[in-house]
């Protein structure tokens, strides 16, 4: 009885630990700040962002960039009529990058435009970046398409 109560456990541990690992994604529209959603995946072990509004503009008014900490997928959701624009404005202007990158990053079917109107001009699209003061000394994967 006893090794029957364990196999049980395992059965079920193997079964949340294999759920855990799926991949998982969320929808997003233009209403929200970007920021909330890249935070939201990161907390929440989602790997993929779709981006739903067609020509809609992502961005945030935080005045930090947007850190990729984890591996991601941001993509257009297919058959848009247009892409959706990532970009940042930052109420300072301080901002040099709309997303500064960690960990491996793929991209598909966005346009960044740091020159946007909503933006006060962009130094850097996409940026590489160790932060040895944080534990982030990665060499990351980018595929952009």
């Amino acid at each position: 009885m006893r090794r029957i109560f364990y196999i049980l456990v395992i059965i079920v541990f193997v079964g949340f630990a294999a759920q855990s690992l799926q991949a998982s994604s969320i929808e997003v529209t233009d209403e929200y700040d970007f920021k909330l959603a890249l935070d939201y995946a990161r907390t929440a072990n989602i790997d993929t962002i779709i981006l739903t509004t067609p020509g809609g503009v992502y961005t945030t008014t935080d005045t930090m960039h947007l850190p990729i900490l984890e591996p991601l997928v941001i993509m257009a959701k297919s058959g848009l009529a247009e892409p959706p624009i990532l970009t940042n404005s930052d109420a300072n202007g301080e901002v040099l990058d709309i997303l500064r990158i960690y960990a491996d990053f793929t991209v598909e079917g966005v346009i960044f435009d740091g020159g946007h109107e909503r933006s006060h001009g962009m130094k850097y699209a996409l940026r590489c970046d160790n932060d040895t003061e944080r534990g982030y000394t990665v060499d990351p994967d980018a595929d952009i398409n």
